[in-house]
C-alpha cells in the first residue's frame, strides 16, 4: 500500500511538472509580441499596459499620418470578422489603413499571401511570408499606418490569435498591375 501512494504521488508530481512546463513555453510565446512588416519600415509600438493592474501585455499604438496620396482604407476587427472598405488593391499605390477593433478581444491585423486559386497557405507558411503583422490590438483601439504591396498575388488580411483565424477572422484581397 505504501509503494502505491508512492506511485500516486509520482505521477501526480509529473503531470505537475508537465502542465508548468506547457504554461512555461506557452507565456514564452505568448511575449514575442511585436509589430513587424517583412517589406517595409517597423511601426513603433509603445506600451499601453496599465501599472495599477500589473498587466504586462503590450499593445500596439501606431498613429502614422498618411502618405501624400494615399488611399484611405477602412479595416473593422470584431470578434470573429474583418470588414475592409478596399478589397482590391494596386501594386505601388500608398494605402493607409486605419484599423479600428470593436471587438471585446485582443486582436491582430496582419497581412499574408494566398495561394494563386486564393486558398490560404499553412498558418506556418503565411507567418513566414507575411506582409506585414500588428500583434495586440487592443479592444476599442484604433491603428494607423501606411503601406504599399509590391508584387501582385492573393492575399488575406486575418488576426492569427490563437482560435481566431479558424473561427473566421480572415478577408481575402487582390493585389492588381
Amino acid at each position: 500500500m505504501r509503494n502505491n501512494k508512492r506511485a500516486v504521488c509520482a505521477g501526480k508530481s509529473s503531470i505537475t511538472a508537465m502542465l508548468l512546463l506547457a504554461l512555461v513555453v506557452l507565456l514564452a510565446a505568448c511575449s514575442g509580441m511585436r509589430a513587424s512588416s517583412s517589406t517595409q519600415s517597423t511601426p513603433v509600438t509603445q506600451s499601453t499596459a496599465s501599472a495599477d493592474t500589473g498587466d504586462t501585455i503590450t499593445f500596439a499604438h501606431i498613429d502614422e499620418k498618411p502618405k501624400a496620396g494615399a488611399v484611405t482604407v477602412d479595416v473593422t476587427l470584431v470578434d470573429f470578422k474583418i470588414f475592409s472598405s478596399v478589397t482590391t488593391f494596386q501594386v505601388g499605390t500608398p494605402y493607409y489603413f486605419v484599423v479600428t477593433n470593436q471587438g471585446p478581444s485582443v486582436h491582430e491585423f496582419a497581412i499574408f499571401p494566398d495561394k494563386a486559386d486564393g486558398s490560404p497557405l499553412p498558418m506556418d507558411v503565411q507567418y513566414v511570408n507575411r506582409l506585414l503583422e500588428i500583434e495586440q490590438v487592443a479592444p476599442g483601439s484604433t491603428i494607423k499606418l501606411n503601406y504599399v504591396f509590391l508584387k501582385v498575388g492573393r492575399d488575406e488580411i486575418a488576426c492569427q490569435m490563437r482560435g481566431h483565424y479558424q473561427a473566421g477572422m480572415h478577408l481575402s484581397i487582390a493585389v492588381i498591375q
